[in-house]
């Protein structure tokens, strides 16, 4: 499995009592392991299994469609990994889900996150064509931020 796949996140909500077992079954698979939260579920739902995660997502639309609104609210969770993660040494990466366009890449660079999913809002609803859509989101990104948008 391990050719094919480098990371398996869970959502938090899912893993009442098999946290440590699952999250030790996809390290033995050779995996990095994350937990995505949805815009709800607080930080400290993931506490007592923090220190053993590669990964943590916000979520900051409901899940489960496209072009949902921007929860703003869910932003101080970025901030609270953060620094959550400067003062106990954590390693997780921090990454964002959810709406990530023109209309919030001010707000979501604040907050911090190491990674951004864009989608349809803030890419692939820009141009049919995905090098001309990437190109406005870029420039959108720059605009906005005044940074160069990074990419990993």
């Amino acid at each position: 499995m391990a050719n094919f796949i480098i990371e398996l996140s869970i959502h938090a909500e899912v893993l009442n009592g098999l946290a440590f077992r699952l999250i030790d079954k996809i390290h033995d698979a050779g995996l990095k392991a994350g937990v995505v939260l949805n815009p709800e579920t607080p930080v400290s739902t993931i506490f007592p299994y923090i220190d053993l995660l590669d990964k943590v997502t916000i979520m900051t639309v409901d899940p489960g469609f496209a072009g949902q609104r921007f929860l703003e609210s869910t932003l101080y969770k970025i901030q609270e990994l953060r620094q959550l993660r400067v003062q106990n040494g954590y390693h997780y990466i921090i990454e964002m889900d959810g709406s990530s366009s023109r209309k919030t890449f001010k707000q979501i660079d604040v907050a911090g996150p190491d990674i951004y999913v864009i989608g349809r809002s803030g890419l692939f609803g820009l141009d049919d064509d995905i090098a001309k859509a990437w190109d406005i989101c870029s420039r959108d990104y720059e605009e906005m931020t005044g940074k160069t948008m990074p990419i990993k």
